[in-house]
């Protein structure tokens, strides 16, 4: 018996929604909302896999949902300055209320 054998750009995947999923297709994983681009799609006995180029791991296609575009990076600047000063503040205020004052007695050790 002769069995054919298909490269990876031949292997049928498709993604939990039924939409067919190819080398280049963006996905996310929904469970953690992992996105990124598949670069290999491979078959075994448990199923059809694909690796996301974001994790460098394999997923089931039955498990990915192909989408239009990466989501795009929320890039937060913060001003370092501001909230370096902000920390010297707190400790600042907590150095203040720690005095003599405020700790009581000595203690008898010597």
């Amino acid at each position: 018996m002769v069995s054919e054998k298909k490269t990876k750009e031949e292997i049928e995947a498709f993604d939990k929604n039924g939409d067919e999923l190819k080398i280049g297709s963006i996905v996310i994983y929904p469970n953690t909302a992992t996105t990124g681009t598949v670069t290999e799609i491979m078959k075994d006995d448990e199923g059809t896999w694909a690796f996301i180029d974001t994790t460098k791991l394999f997923y089931r296609t039955e498990q990915l949902e192909k989408i239009d575009q990466l989501p795009e990076k929320e890039i937060r600047k913060r001003d370092f300055e501001k909230d370096i000063k902000e920390k010297l503040d707190i400790h600042k205020e907590a150095v203040q209320a720690f005095t003599l004052e405020n700790v009581g007695e000595p203690g008898g050790a010597g």
